[in-house]
């Protein structure tokens, strides 16, 4: 028990501290040669790949966290659903906050010649919103899962964190933010909720390949 909730610590400090290092770096009005480089090498991919990243960005949405939580909830997974919820909305609420925050700007408004692929919201762009709805949820989930399911479900939010760049919503620190963001929020549910049954890989280190 000391070892998980020791490595949930750890998980907690490496989320907060990529959100920070992403945020001194993410300065307002101000946008790095290598990002910027990052960011035209994603945005400039073809326009083809817009439907299925789409598809993948749905698990960003804020109605990705009822949906996690009933799929759990029908897979018999009480606290799986408890965990799904409290990571996923406490990292929506601080996202929206960290915005207000910062107030940087999105790349429209901070490049130009920028690929803009579907709706966008008008407000700031660093954290991304749907990165760290995407790995909270990630987080929440891989502990009740085996090697196989954790590397498809650690996938999932660098999809949606690549979509973000892809359709122009987001600069790369913004996503790098958003991780930490999620990342931490996960690993500080766990660690005030404990330990929980069903949890394979919490306690047994490894886990099985479901």
């Amino acid at each position: 028990m000391a070892d998980v909730r020791r490595a949930d610590l750890e998980r907690l400090i490496g989320g907060v501290l990529l959100l920070l290092v992403s945020g001194a770096f993410a300065a307002p009005g101000r946008v790095g040669t290598i990002e910027k480089a990052l960011f035209r090498s994603v945005n400039g991919l073809p326009g083809s790949l817009y439907g299925p990243l789409w598809l993948v960005m749905q698990m960003g949405q804020l109605l990705a966290i009822p949906g996690t939580a009933v799929a759990a909830l029908v897979w018999r997974r009480e606290r799986l659903a408890l965990e799904l919820t409290m990571s996923g909305l406490s990292a929506y609420l601080l996202a929206k906050v960290i915005k207000t925050g910062i107030k940087r700007g999105r790349p429209e408004a901070l490049l130009g010649s920028v690929s803009l692929r579907g709706a966008h919201a008008g407000d700031h762009g660093f954290v991304s919103g749907h990165t760290a709805d995407a790995l909270a949820l990630a987080g929440a989930a891989v502990p009740y899962f085996g090697t196989r399911g954790r590397a498809i479900i650690w996938a999932l939010p660098a999809l949606v964190g690549g979509a973000r760049i892809y359709v122009g919503a987001h600069l790369p620190l913004d996503v790098s933010g958003g991780a930490g963001l999620g990342f931490a929020c996960a690993a500080a549910v766990h660690l005030l909720l404990g330990n929980g049954p069903h949890c394979p890989g919490r306690r047994n280190g490894a886990g099985g390949d479901a």
